[in-house]
């Protein structure tokens, strides 16, 4: 539950800062109010040491926003809130620093993280009504450093800090029955800094970097009386999280010192983005970048190595929840155009034996699968039968794996019947086809041959094994192979059968 303490923290961190626009009267009691309403029902609690009201101004003491779970815990403390009631709407502001404090217990380790939030010159200016208000956030600058970590009592050498400048944001809060709330950001400037000593073996690692143009936006749905601490049961009730990341130019430096060497390693990125969303229909997360470059040297390492590629990629989605019917699930990755400098190339291929183009890997899989155990559920996971899922069906939308002169490309699909457990011993049977194509496989066989990667006699197996499973196509150095699995339960390779 370590997790969701950290987020727990995290967006009340961002509700409080980024968090104005129906022109209706707002007090600042009723910002307040509306405050500890909307957190009540996250499962934190928030509270003042002190409020003092006078005139159009309250004053809010010691604000703590707190939240615990059986494995973690957290709490954040502001020092000052003045909120001052400006013709119908409401101008808040901080003090200019405040501390977070976590706590975890994993498999009996315990740690304990202390982190200090700066912002200089904020504001939120509040608009709407009781029931709907409207944040507007401006700040200078915004930042984050860790101040203290113990594990187990002792102390971690480690720094961690952030900082973000011309932060604006906007959120919009519904409490009218369901909570309804949606926010987003942008922050031209991000740095940050990682650094840390081994306390075993004396090492330390620092990572400098940077992110421009950064921006998100997210929106949360949840039913009134949901328990967030339930994730599963939260999730079944209606409880809906969408959240998405965008970046431009992004650069990191990394030094590793250890026994006397340094090896550091640049990377660079023009652009890239993330998002995440939890319904009750299931999880959804991606990850993608555009050009990057990553430059190694130092160490033990006898000379420098680039990697560069043209696009990444990563998406999954999956269901979460226990149901009687199947959900789809999908999963993507990809890695286009990878190229290595010609000093990699020299050591691994000194004849210059394989062609040197970039290297490409595309996997997107997708299908249906029932849950038979609610994945958030540790308690009803621990009961599950041996299989967590129903595999229903399975489609391979492509494959395209690009190496040393050879492709090999794919795609196809399968259903399965899970009725029938006995035809293929225990595994449901499956139903359809899928159809490889293999471009330029023998010359690279031959060229591993020549560099005595791969014995003779190995790779006269691999050809004879190909045959079974493939026939030559029209083009030059082509295999294609269809292989298929037909109502009879039979395994078939190109019309062959083979089971």
């Amino acid at each position: 539950m370590k997790q969701w303490t950290t987020l727990g923290c995290g967006t009340l961190l961002a509700g409080l800062l980024c968090s104005s626009a129906a022109q209706a009267d707002v007090t600042a009691a009723e910002v307040w109010q509306s405050w500890q309403d909307y957190y009540g029902r996250l499962g934190h609690t928030l509270s003042a040491g002190s409020e003092e009201a006078s005139g159009n101004r309250l004053i809010l003491r010691d604000v703590t926003g707190a939240t615990t779970t059986p494995d973690a815990s957290g709490s954040l403390t502001i020092p000052e809130v003045v909120m001052t009631e400006e013709g119908g709407a409401v101008r808040v502001t901080l003090s200019p620093e405040f501390p977070l404090d976590l706590t975890s217990d994993t498999d009996g380790e315990v740690s304990e993280m202390s982190m200090l939030f700066t912002q200089s010159d904020g504001v939120l200016m509040v608009t709407g009504d009781a029931d709907r208000m409207t944040y507007e956030l401006t700040a200078p600058t915004l930042g984050v450093a860790l101040t203290r970590m113990l594990v187990d009592g002792e102390p971690v050498e480690m720094t961690m800090e952030a900082a973000a400048t011309d932060v604006s944001g906007r959120s919009v809060i519904s409490l009218s029955g369901e909570t309804d709330a949606s926010q987003q950001f942008e922050a031209p400037s991000v740095t940050f800094r990682i650094a840390a000593t081994d306390p075993e073996g004396g090492g330390t690692f620092t990572i400098d970097g940077s992110l421009a143009d950064l921006a998100g936006s997210g929106t949360m749905k949840g039913p009134e009386g949901v328990d967030m601490a339930d994730m599963a049961a939260a999730l079944r009730a209606g409880l809906a999280i969408e959240g998405a990341f965008t970046y431009g130019a992004a650069s990191a430096s990394m030094d590793v010192q250890q026994e006397g060497e340094t090896m550091n390693a640049v990377a660079a990125a023009r652009e890239g983005r993330f998002d995440l969303a939890m319904t009750a229909g299931g999880l959804r997360y991606g990850a993608a970048g555009g050009p990057a470059q990553l430059a190694l040297s130092g160490g033990q390492m006898p000379f420098p190595v680039d990697v560069s590629l043209a696009e990444t990629a990563f998406n999954l989605m999956m269901p979460l929840s226990k149901a009687d019917e199947p959900a789809p699930f999908a999963l993507e990755t990809r890695l286009v155009d990878v190229a290595v400098n010609d000093e990699v190339w020299a050591m691994l291929d000194p004849m210059a034996q394989l062609p040197r183009d970039p290297a490409t890997l595309i996997l997107d899989i997708g299908g249906m699968a029932k849950l038979l155990v609610d994945v958030l559920d540790p308690a009803l996971a621990e009961q599950a039968a041996a299989a967590p899922a129903e595999l229903h069906a399975l489609d391979l939308n492509e494959l395209q794996l690009t190496f040393g002169g050879a492709e090999l490309t794919g795609k196809g699909g399968f259903t399965f019947d899970n009725s029938d457990m006995v035809t293929f011993d225990g595994f449901p049977k499956p139903l359809g086809q899928v159809k490889l194509k293999l471009t330029g496989g023998n010359g690279l066989l031959d060229k591993l041959i020549a560099m005595g990667v791969i014995p003779e006699e190995q790779a006269t197996g691999l050809r004879m094994m190909a045959s079974l499973f493939a026939n030559a196509g029209p083009g030059e150095d082509e295999l294609n192979s269809t292989i298929e699995v037909r109502e009879d339960g039979g395994l078939y390779a190109n019309g062959q059968r083979l089971r």
